[in-house]
């Protein structure tokens, strides 16, 4: 990434957190702005990592019973299309005609 691809972000930080901060930047060798952005950047990381490992298991029920509701709501469309095929035709009630305004 080029500078030109950063975008500056204000933040404002609690004082004992800049410090903090300052100290871990200093101990890692980064500059301040490295230092939040690249714990940014590993928390974001660990958070897809966690998410993908147990997600993707949580969610399979879920996908499977959508999955099943889709069958069932198919079946439900083609039953219903072959009643409504099988019902004669019925003419579409006249409105009555309304007066013009003015």
């Amino acid at each position: 990434m080029t500078t030109s691809q950063i975008t500056p972000f204000p933040l404002r930080l609690a004082p004992d957190l800049r410090q903090k901060l300052d100290a871990a930047a200093k101990k890692s060798g980064r500059s301040l702005q490295s230092e939040i952005a690249a714990r940014l950047a590993r928390t974001l990381e660990q958070e897809a990592d966690s998410l993908g490992e147990g997600a993707s298991a949580a969610l399979a029920p879920v996908t499977i019973d959508i999955a099943e509701l889709a069958k069932l709501l198919a079946q439900h469309l083609r039953q219903e299309t072959a009643v409504l095929k099988t019902m004669p035709a019925t003419p579409r009630a006249r409105r009555a005609p309304t007066k013009p305004k003015g």
